[in-house]
């Protein structure tokens, strides 16, 4: 965590654009954002800044292409040397590496990650082991330090080599073990699956969400507010279960209060929209550890439960801490794809990549910028698939009609209610396959929807393909053929046969 400023307290730095970097900006390990060689916008922690020459070191992501130097919380990295003036965005991040770095250090060469009181230890600890201890010796040290911040895996990584070691079926394990019984390395960890335990409390909650919450105290008032999230889960949950619906709303609404109570710790003017990418990311990624995934239904309330977050769950998230701190976001759906925009900025929230507004176009050709009353479309059309897949045909439309209704511009929602008029039909005929496919009123509506989406949306590939199942069933073969030359145009393949 960063010192707080002092009153008038004078900046050690201003860079040629005129941002100030003040002691306790740069002598906490804190996340920037600065222009690269290639002029390419990049994150990286502070290592050692030499005001002299103006020049710092920052960890980036191993081979990380621009703007994704936080990925996978900066588990592989290297350091690179920045000029002072290349910087700008300065973070603040609460870590547990917050030692002080020293001012106007000499710029080294890359430290080992062993730490230096530590490691003068350690040939002593090694003297007596044989090769193979020492390669074991060594597994563990990295082991430990890979798995710090996955308190779940690190728990049962040292789980497992205990039984190792108890069936006896590596002998080196004995003395290598024994040897890493006395390091830094082990205690931490010890400490840390010790703290982890303790705060593993409320069963089906993430292991990587209850362990972070514990560690804040949320308000009552911040708990019970509705939230877009919380919103969400409401929408997911109710018609299954009320209770827990309120449950994972509340320790959703936890986690959004806990995270900005982090970054409420940086100065209100400092929250620029380049700093809240930056920040947001670094919490998420490295103190909290959540995980890109996709869950079964990719509900939020899975998410919850599993840690893993998908496009549009963790955009919910993001979305709902940017709405608490004031940063102006908006949430943006193209084809089965979620993101955010603020005014500057594109903000991928499943890796972390931004940048500017107007590349956005030439990324997804087709986008809407969702209002804040049209942000739970999202979750209709999540809900719909889930009604979809569990034959609740009924129960699909309605969810799908209720997103056409609130973004009626998408081509994506009309193909998915042609979709549910389509199945609904197929159902009803399904009992008696010899009488012929007719024309009902199911499939002219699946058609009207199909229309509509190739209308707004005629390079929407999917929506030709599911035009043509409808034309194949009606014995329309020229239709047919012609709604998959589009489709096949469009995906850039060739058909099968």
């Amino acid at each position: 965590m960063a010192e707080a400023r002092k009153e008038n307290e004078q900046p050690l730095f201003v860079t040629s654009a005129g941002l100030p970097l003040f002691e306790g900006e740069v002598k906490g390990k804190q996340f920037v954002m600065f222009r690269d060689e290639h002029h390419n916008l990049r994150i990286g922690k502070i290592q050692s800044v030499d005001l002299a020459t103006g020049k710092a070191i920052v960890k980036v992501n191993l081979g990380g292409g621009a703007l994704k130097d936080l990925l996978r919380g900066f588990r592989k990295t290297r350091k690179m040397e920045i000029d002072l003036n290349s910087i700008t965005g300065v973070g603040v991040t609460k870590t547990d590496a917050t030692k002080p770095i020293p001012m106007n250090a000499k710029i080294e060469k890359v430290e080992p990650r062993i730490e230096k009181a530590e490691s003068a230890r350690y040939p002593e600890l090694m003297e007596n082991l044989n090769p193979a201890e020492k390669d074991a010796f060594r597994r563990f040290l990295g082991k430990a330090d890979y798995y710090y911040r996955m308190p779940r895996e690190l728990a049962a990584q040292f789980e497992d080599w205990e039984k190792t070691l108890k069936a006896g079926r590596y002998p080196e394990f004995a003395g290598a073990w024994e040897a890493f019984k006395k390091t830094y390395e082990y205690q931490k960890a010890r400490d840390h699956i010790r703290e982890y335990k303790k705060f593993r409390v409320k069963e089906g909650v993430s292991d990587r969400i209850t362990a972070f919450t514990a560690r804040h105290i949320t308000k009552d008032e911040d708990v019970y507010r509705e939230t877009a999230g919380s919103k969400r889960i409401h929408l997911e949950v109710d018609r299954i279960d009320p209770e827990k619906a309120g449950q994972y709303a509340r320790k959703y609404n936890e986690l959004v209060s806990d995270i900005v109570s982090v970054l409420r710790d940086v100065p209100k003017g400092d929250m620029t929209e380049e700093n809240f990418i930056v920040l947001v990311w670094g919490v998420i990624n490295s103190n909290l550890n959540i995980v890109y995934g996709t869950n079964q239904y990719g509900f939020l309330n899975q998410s919850i439960r599993t840690g893993k977050f998908d496009c549009d769950t963790s955009a919910f998230l993001v979305y709902d801490i940017a709405k608490r701190l004031g940063v102006e976001v908006q949430m943006v759906a193209t084809v089965a794809h979620a993101l955010l925009k603020t005014r500057k900025y594109y903000f991928e929230t499943t890796n972390g990549r931004f940048g500017d507004i107007e590349k956005l176009g030439k990324i997804y050709k087709r986008y809407i910028v969702l209002s804040d009353e049209q942000v739970q479309s999202i979750t209709y059309t999540s809900r719909g698939n889930y009604y979809n897949d569990a034959k609740k045909d009924e129960l699909a439309m309605q969810d799908f009609a209720k997103a056409v209704q609130m973004v009626p511009e998408s081509s994506s929602y009309h193909n998915n209610l042609g979709v549910a008029y389509d199945n609904r039909d197929n159902v009803k005929k399904s009992n008696n396959r010899g009488v012929a496919y007719s024309n009902t009123g199911n499939v002219k509506k699946a058609l009207e929807e199909y229309d509509l989406a190739i209308k707004l949306d005629p390079e929407n590939a999917i929506v030709y393909k599911n035009r043509a199942e409808v034309y194949s069933r009606l014995g329309e073969p020229e239709l047919v053929k012609k709604d998959l030359e589009m489709y096949y145009k469009l995906k850039g393949t060739k058909p099968a046969n």
